[in-house]
């Protein structure tokens, strides 16, 4: 049985934080030339011509389960995690395919990277978009140039936190509840781009910073910039699978930085190079390049335990076409009693 409630408040753009300054779930930044951060929870933003000001609608659904049933089948939660590449090559085209792979996915927290204000506006057309609560204007602003984006099947507190960063980039922080009341902590990053791993390793201990100390299930997922096998230099340059040197690689500063958390890729399938960058496979990529960029590093609590992770966008959407130049990850984790 299902119960909505739905609450309306009217409140000035720069309560909302339209403007910079600090709004109820966090800071939406403002300017141009750095990357910004949305958040899309399953609620809707409207414009209201009277006096600047923005009428937030929020629906809240509650529902209740029959306890026999529920306690039948194992609880679950499910995170996508998907740069879709900001490149306008055959843009259209991608997004269908990323909006149609998302929609059979269902995850229950989804994160993506490198998100355009279109991406934004075409996103806000597809129906089963509804199903999640947002947080964010419909033109997509806050996420200009370009920027992180999180979509929650639930309720969630969320944050945005500045990174050290000399590409506007930041770590966007949500806070939701799985049915069986356990709080996940979610952050949603883009590191540093390019051969920059002293920038990568301080946006890591901001990370670090902010989901260490939660109390609960903790996850960071995104695209980290960094491979778990060679250097950001060697992926570009040489040519070929190995390694051009002896040299310690960056993928360490995972155990130094997050010691808790475990690579879940590497707990589950790590007899696979499992390359989220894979130049062999995806045709828009037109130089050698095998990188495991993209992860989800995961710190749980008993009984929860990683279940599957899967890579998707990995089929062709036409000649030489694939969602996005990155595979994204699909990790869903079982409470095990």
């Amino acid at each position: 049985e299902n119960h909505h409630k739905t609450q309306t408040w009217l409140v000035s753009p720069k309560q909302m934080g339209l403007n910079g300054s600090k709004a109820k779930y966090g800071t939406v930044p403002t300017g141009f030339g750095v990357a910004r951060s949305a958040l899309f929870l399953r609620s809707s933003l409207l414009l209201s011509p009277l006096a600047g000001i923005v009428l937030l609608s929020c629906s809240a659904e509650f529902r209740t389960h029959n306890l026999d049933m529920a306690s039948d089948r194992p609880s679950t939660f499910s995170v996508l995690t998907w740069n879709v590449w900001f490149d306008h090559f055959e843009y259209p085209n991608r997004l269908a395919a990323i909006f149609n792979i998302t929609q059979q996915l269902n995850p229950d927290v989804i994160c993506f990277q490198e998100v355009l204000p279109q991406f934004v506006q075409a996103l806000q057309k597809e129906k089963w978009v509804q199903g999640y609560q947002t947080h964010s204007d419909r033109v997509g602003d806050t996420v200009r140039p370009y920027g992180v984006l999180t979509l929650c099947r639930s309720n969630a507190n969320v944050n945005f936190h500045d990174f050290p960063s000399e590409m506007g980039r930041q770590l966007l922080q949500v806070e939701v509840e799985s049915e069986d009341g356990m709080r996940w902590m979610i952050g949603n990053v883009h590191l540093e781009s390019l051969n920059f791993p002293g920038v990568r390793r301080e946006q890591l201990k901001e990370a670090s910073r902010v989901l260490g100390g939660h109390v609960g299930n903790a996850v960071l997922v995104g695209d980290f910039n960094f491979c778990s096998y060679r250097s950001w230099a060697e992926g570009r340059k040489l040519g070929r699978e190995g390694r051009a040197d002896a040299s310690p690689l960056e993928n360490a500063v995972l155990s130094d930085v997050l010691p808790s958390f475990h690579d879940v890729w590497e707990v589950l399938r790590k007899d696979e190079k499992g390359y989220t960058f894979d130049s062999t496979v995806n045709g828009m990529l037109s130089n050698y390049e095998q990188m495991r960029y993209d992860r989800v590093m995961a710190r749980l609590s008993e009984p929860w335990a990683p279940k599957s992770i899967e890579m998707v966008g990995t089929e062709a959407i036409g000649s030489r076409v694939f969602p996005s130049d990155h595979f994204g990850l699909f990790c869903t984790f079982e409470k095990t009693r």
